[in-house]
């Protein structure tokens, strides 16, 4: 998978169960303010297994 492809990857931040938002990562960071670097770091499985198991409040879930 190229960069490129990576980049256009969208997105659903989640808080607890409520959808803050929906898009790119760039677009997340815009509409939300967060670090770019939380939200690479959020797509990773460790993160996200820990968001679903009720560990972390916030997590980022890839919509295909």
């Amino acid at each position: 998978m190229t960069r490129e492809e990576r980049a256009k990857r969208v997105y659903a931040l989640y808080e607890n169960e409520t959808n803050i938002c929906d898009g790119t990562l760039e677009e997340i960071h815009k509409r939300t303010g967060l670090n770019m670097k939380l939200l690479r770091w959020m797509t990773y499985p460790g993160p996200h297994k820990r968001f679903e198991a009720g560990r972390y409040k916030r997590g980022l879930v890839f919509i295909e």
